[in-house]
């Protein structure tokens, strides 16, 4: 079974000078509250959503993959 998550942001759209602080706010939450994963993982899930939506085949994924054993694309917070 797939998570998905479900961000309802109506309220942010009416928000004025201080809707960035809002969306700061949102996306902290958000990952804040996310499972931690290792880099494999995160580049695996990427890939497959790409996969789902039919934008690459299976193999490009697993490229994905190699190719960070060259070449580490440094995904953030210190994956």
């Amino acid at each position: 079974m797939k998570e998905i998550i479900l961000i309802k942001d109506g309220e942010i759209v009416l928000k004025g000078l201080n809707r960035r602080q809002f969306e700061d706010v949102l996306k902290k939450n958000i990952r804040m509250n996310l499972p931690s994963k290792d880099k494999n993982s995160v580049i695996r899930d990427i890939g497959n959503a790409l996969v789902e939506c039919g934008y690459v085949t299976p193999k490009y994924v697993d490229g994905m993959i190699a190719k960070e054993e060259v070449f580490n694309t440094c995904i953030g917070n210190f994956l």
